[in-house]
This record gives structure tokens, sequence and C-alpha cells, in this order.
């Protein structure tokens, strides 16, 4: 059976970062942007704000759907290699495959 592995630290971060960028972008509008008018501080705080949610959720739903890993039990490249070295034995022998047959 596989298990799924998820680094929930990822959208940890985003999340953060997305919070960060919504509470900071604002601020440093309203103290920094004196000299713009009311409409272009309105629309760039507005705009800071939505882009720090988008992060933020885009960045939940990665950390929660996405997983890291999937862990199946390993892969023997013996098994295969004997496989396919059987199938080219049988080829060459001119013995009809599973594919020739159906």
């Amino acid at each position: 059976m596989e298990q799924l592995r998820f680094a929930n630290w990822v959208g940890l971060v985003g999340v953060v970062g997305g919070v960060l960028i919504a509470l900071g972008f604002p601020l440093i509008i309203l103290a920094y942007g004196l000299g713009l008018s009311t409409s272009v501080q309105t629309t760039l705080v507005i705009l800071g704000l939505l882009g720090g949610v988008a992060l933020a959720g885009v960045a939940a739903v990665v950390g929660i759907t996405v997983p890291t890993a999937i862990n199946s039990g390993g892969f023997d490249i013996d098994k295969l290699a004997a496989c396919c070295d059987d199938l080219e034995a049988k080829e060459k022998a001119g013995s009809p495959t599973a594919a020739e047959s159906s």
C-alpha cells in the first residue's frame, strides 16, 4: 500500500508570507506614499491585501493537497530486468507475446 507524505511547513511558510504581504504592503504604502493621491493609495492598499490573501490561500491549498513523497515499499530493479530478459528471449525464440496474441 502506498503512503503519502505531506510537508506541512510548505503551506505554513506560504501562509505566513501571504499574511506579511497583506499587512506589510499596505502599511508601507500608507507610511511612505504620502505624495500619492488618495485613490492611488487606496488602489495599492487593496491590491496588496488581495495579493497577500491570494498567496496565503494558494499556499494553504498546495500545502494541504500536494504530497511531497509517495512511499510504495520499494522497487526491485533486478526483477524488472529479469522480466525484460524473459520477454526478449521469447521474442527471439518466435513465441507470441501477450501483445501479439490479442
